[in-house]
């Protein structure tokens, strides 16, 4: 064996010196290197690897979601023993190579808001109107009342610095297409200069129209310009008369006077009419109702004197236009005897008769409603005068006294 091992070492140690003793292209060739004549392969590019890592990746996960497949079957538990029968291998070869497809709820993106945040839009508050410590917005509303579709409107607005150093603003343009602002950008604005910035409106259909023009002011609080832009029922004409005549009339009788209430657009308005007291000399009705769209209603205005004088009523007219104001409308009537006296007495005294009985009836009705029966009947006034005429002529026979000092004193 030592022999053996000897001549063994000694043969290895040949080997290596012949090795050695080669020329260096037998070397390469028994190695399989090529001679550096030949093209070298190229490493793959950056793109190629991170390809391959995905593609990778992707196996990976489709290895552990096979063997999660497995590992829960319909009824065949996997316990790792090498032992498996056939039919169980057939089963996990099939699910092995079915493809599993999830479908979502939804078809849809999430709803996150791609759009860019503007920090002077959405970090700051515009509630001041007209105006701040440093600026002032004149006019601090601009309306555009009574338009017509596709007809520009256009108002100009001034923004002044109130303060007593420079000051910057930033505009924030109505959100609405039919707002337009336009302006030539400033700079520094010194005190007491303003700049003006033209807002142009242009509707396409009757609807009311709103938005707003935001005035960022650093270092104070911000403005808003509110802008509104609403459809007129009468387009430069009135709406109802501020005053109305009566003229003279006579007591008892009636005088009526009817007023038109007009409508300019293919809109329908409605209105409501509210007295400032009552009267029962005056009445108007219908007190509430709807104009047509490009037509009119009538209200009827009534007056009867009951006495001789010159009376006064007032009513409010309101409109359900935006931006309106009611208006007081005043009526005026006065009271005249004719040339008949005597048929004027008889009227005011029909007159005074008709509201007496109006005034007893009421009396009734209220004493019903809150005992639940009919009042006692009540003695007329030439009963109540005769009855106490009489009461005071017994009294006095029961007094001669009384009757003698009397007697004195008329005489």
């Amino acid at each position: 064996n030592n022999n053996n091992s000897n001549n063994g070492g000694d043969d290895d140690d040949e080997a290596v010196a012949s090795s050695v003793t080669k020329p260096v292209s037998s070397v390469m060739k028994s190695s399989g290197v090529t001679n550096s004549s030949s093209p070298i392969p190229r490493p793959p590019s950056a793109k190629l690897r991170v390809q391959a890592k995905r593609e990778a990746r992707r196996m990976a996960k489709l290895s552990v979601r096979d063997s999660d497949r497995l590992r829960v079957g319909d009824g065949d538990a996997f316990d790792g023993s090498e032992s498996e029968n056939d039919d169980g291998n057939a089963a996990r070869s099939r699910r092995r190579d079915e493809v599993v497809v999830v479908v979502p709820d939804r078809l849809v993106a999430d709803g996150k808001s791609h759009e860019r945040v503007n920090p002077v839009r959405d970090h700051e508050a515009y509630q001041l109107v007209g105006r701040n410590e440093y600026v002032e917005v004149q006019p601090s509303v601009v309306h555009f009342a009574g338009f017509e579709p596709n007809h520009m409107q256009q108002v100009v607005v001034r923004i002044t610095n109130i303060s007593s150093l420079p000051r910057r603003v930033h505009f924030l343009v109505p959100e609405q297409s039919c707002f337009r602002v336009v302006y030539s950008k400033r700079g520094m604005l010194s005190p007491g200069l303003w700049e003006e910035v033209t807002i142009q409106f242009l509707p396409l259909d009757w609807s009311v129209y709103h938005g707003e023009l935001k005035v960022h002011c650093p270092g104070a609080e911000n403005v808003v310009l509110p802008i509104h832009g609403y459809p007129v029922m009468n387009p430069g004409g009135a709406v109802f008369p501020r005053h109305i005549e009566m003229g003279n009339c006579d007591i008892g009788r009636t005088v009526t006077r009817k007023v038109r209430i007009r409508c300019k657009i293919p809109m329908e308005f409605e209105y409501e009419l509210t007295p400032l007291h009552f009267s029962t000399e005056y009445s108007v009705e219908p007190m509430r109702g709807v104009v047509p769209a490009m037509g009119h209603a009538v209200v009827t205005v009534q007056y009867r004197p009951e006495r001789r004088a010159t009376s006064t009523w007032q009513f409010h007219v309101n409109i359900s236009q935006f931006g309106f104001e009611p208006l007081l409308c005043t009526v005026h009537g006065s009271a005249v005897i004719t040339a008949n006296p005597k048929a004027t007495r008889d009227t005011v005294y029909d007159l005074n008769t008709m509201r007496m009985a109006t005034a007893k009836q009421a009396l009734r009705h209220q004493h019903k409603r809150k005992t639940g029966r009919e009042p006692p009947p009540q003695p007329s006034l030439l009963e109540t005068v005769l009855n106490k005429s009489n009461g005071a002529a017994s009294h006095r026979d029961d007094d001669p006294e009384q009757e003698e000092e009397q007697q004195e004193e008329e005489s």
